[in-house]
């Protein structure tokens, strides 16, 4: 896990690549390279590496091969790499390091970008192929890691892991004209090549884009829809495919040469992967795992309705492995507010101090590596998904879809869509009736949803409704956001995050699956509590009240960050009925969370501008 950046066209001095690499020092902090093309078409690449598989020297990078035509920097980790590299030994390959960078780099010059389809894991890379002159540059399926890019004047083009590094070389990168509204809709763009730059652009997930002559070509490379497999006929046999799928992405994600732990919220998808963790750590077939993996660690708000510590104790305790509590209080947070966001670069819906704070003490801990459950929400229909999939239904499976999610969600689940299921089902008395509905509901949550291509693709158009706002929840809205998001969060220390979920067989078989196997019984989620059955303690297994990670930004805005409300900078810059719930709020002795977000949301913009 690293950061990558180059730059190709007129030479950079030295103080614009000492400066471009410092701005992402955060994201590797173990090592600094970087390496000078000496053709005609002058090529710069830089690397700030976070050491995680074969600690030497001889693994730093920028990385060549023995001819020194090739030369990589990547970031990321490609989990199989062993399977990988026997194969690549059996092709002639004399490897001189341990590494899986040393792998990647093989096996794209022998078997292409296409290479990229053997690999489990997750990546952003660069490869200059100097006797051609040539960049390639590549990102992993679902864009876990992420990279940018940037033409400008003078045949100039530059790319980087994060932003920031982009704008050290070409510091002409004003913001959008549509900044604000980007801010209001933080899940509309991250799936595209939009940021919140002018003249920078994001490679997207599952992309390729060759450089040549000044000239860039975007491939795309990979697409779930294409991939999608068969599933067992019974639920039984669904179930242990999906077990045997599951572990074994635990098993590969605790590959390391150093110490790995977990953010463990106490939830069911956190605590799946640390209880997955220590059944892969007792059976026999584990290769290359740390036997340093039991260090969990669970971020507290002391008296706050989103504390979750008594949860992630109760499954520290059933498993016998200590749990370090991170009390979080804005007075004390090493990161102040302002570095907060410039760590972040895109704005979101939640104050990043706990979050940054919480991977800080991980990495002061002496851990560099997490596992953590990402992506499980958006697979398995952890959300309040009902009013997004019910915009696709038509009148006639509608009854279908409802008798599945009949009494599924019970004790405050999902209370907003149990209440509209029961309306519904007493309600609905014609198909005009039900068509009203449906584009009142989908004209509310459409702006969550970039346009895409896969709408028309005859897999995606087979899926049932909620399987399909599943889809565009992984792939093109939620999803991608947070990925961004937790790469921000963890690397601003030099963390690594891993995600079991996120194994691209198991997100291939679970949009295969019926939905049935997603909820039924009572629950949500329901391949996942099975599968977990006997590993997780039950308490926790078939709890059914979800807490997001947030802040307690209502407390904090009547206290430690009331500061920000008395802003008139701020406060100027709000239309009418902003300022008037901001008003409304101050007056407030005791606002609830909600209340608290909503203001937060109205100023996050201008904390950024």
């Amino acid at each position: 896990m690293c950061g990558i950046l180059g730059h190709l066209g007129e030479k950079l001095d030295q103080n614009e690549k000492i400066k471009s690499l410092k701005s992402i020092n955060h994201r590797g902090p173990d090592f600094n390279g970087d390496w000078q093309s000496h053709k005609s078409k002058l090529c710069w690449l830089g690397h700030t590496r976070l050491a995680i598989i074969d600690l030497s020297k001889e693994s730093n990078q920028p990385f060549q091969d023995s001819t020194k035509n090739w030369t990589l920097v990547f970031n990321g980790e490609i989990y199989n790499f062993l399977e990988l590299k026997k194969d690549l030994i059996n092709k002639g390959v004399n490897f001189r390091t341990n590494s899986d960078t040393e792998v990647f780099l093989y096996g794209l010059i022998i078997e292409g970008l296409d290479f990229q389809l053997k690999c489990n894991g997750m990546w952003a890379f660069a490869l200059w192929n100097e006797s051609e002159e040539t960049l390639f540059l590549g990102r992993d399926r679902f864009g876990i890691k992420p990279l940018y890019w940037s033409k400008f004047k003078h045949e100039r083009f530059c790319f980087a892991s994060e932003m920031k590094a982009i704008r050290e070389i070409n510091k002409n990168t004003p913001f959008i004209e549509d900044f604000i509204e980007l801010c209001k809709n933080p899940f509309s763009y991250e799936s595209t090549e939009k940021t919140i730059y002018k003249n920078i652009y994001r490679l997207k997930a599952g992309h390729n884009a060759i450089y040549k002559n000044n000239n860039l070509k975007i491939i795309r490379w990979w697409n779930t829809l294409d991939h999608l497999c068969d599933v067992p006929k019974t639920y039984d046999e669904q179930l242990e495919v999906w077990k045997e799928i599951f572990f074994d992405s635990v098993n590969l994600r605790m590959r390391a040469d150093v110490k790995i732990g977990t953010a463990l919220s106490g939830g069911l998808d956190s605590s799946s992967i640390i209880s997955s963790m220590k059944h892969v750590f007792r059976s026999k077939e584990m290769k290359m795992i740390s036997s340093d993996w039991q260090n969990g660690f669970c971020c507290s708000y002391p008296n706050s309705e989103l504390d979750e510590k008594e949860w992630a104790e109760k499954v520290a305790n059933s498993l016998n492995i200590p749990l370090n509590i991170i009390n979080i209080n804005p007075f004390e947070v090493e990161t102040s507010l302002k570095e907060s966001l410039s760590f972040m670069e895109d704005p979101y819906l939640t104050l990043p101090l706990p979050m940054l704070s919480t991977y800080k003490r991980i990495r002061d801990s002496g851990i560099k590596v997490t596992l953590d459950g990402h992506g499980a929400d958006e697979l398995l229909l952890g959300y309040e998904n009902i009013l997004m999939g019910m915009s696709t239904l038509n009148f006639k499976n509608a009854y279908e879809i409802f008798n599945i999610y009949d009494d599924t969600f019970g004790n405050g689940k999902i209370s907003k869509s149990d209440f509209l299921l029961k309306y519904l089902k007493s309600n609905i008395k014609s198909n005009s009736l039900f068509k009203k509905l449906s584009q009142f509901i989908k004209s509310n949550h459409t702006k969550y949803y970039p346009e895409n291509k896969d709408r028309l693709h005859p897999n995606f158009l087979s899926m049932n409704p909620f399987n399909q706002a599943l889809f565009e929840m992984f792939h093109y809205s939620i999803l991608p956001t947070l990925l961004r998001n937790y790469d921000r969060y963890s690397m601003s220390s030099g963390v690594e995050v891993r995600m079991p979920f996120m194994d691209w067989r198991l997100v291939c078989y679970a949009f295969s699956l019926p939905m049935n196997a997603k909820i039924g019984n009572g629950f949500s989620k329901r391949i996942l509590r099975d599968s977990v059955e006997g590993i997780l303690t039950d308490e926790v297994r078939l709890r059914k009240k979800k807490v997001g990670w947030n802040a307690p930004i209502n407390k904090w805005l009547k206290g430690p960050l009331s500061y920000l409300l008395e802003d008139r900078n701020i406060y100027n810059n709000l239309n009418k009925r902003e300022k008037k719930l901001l008003d409304e709020f101050k007056l407030n002795d005791s606002p609830n969370f909600m209340e608290g977000h909503k203001i937060f949301c109205i100023i996050n913009p201008y904390l950024y501008l």
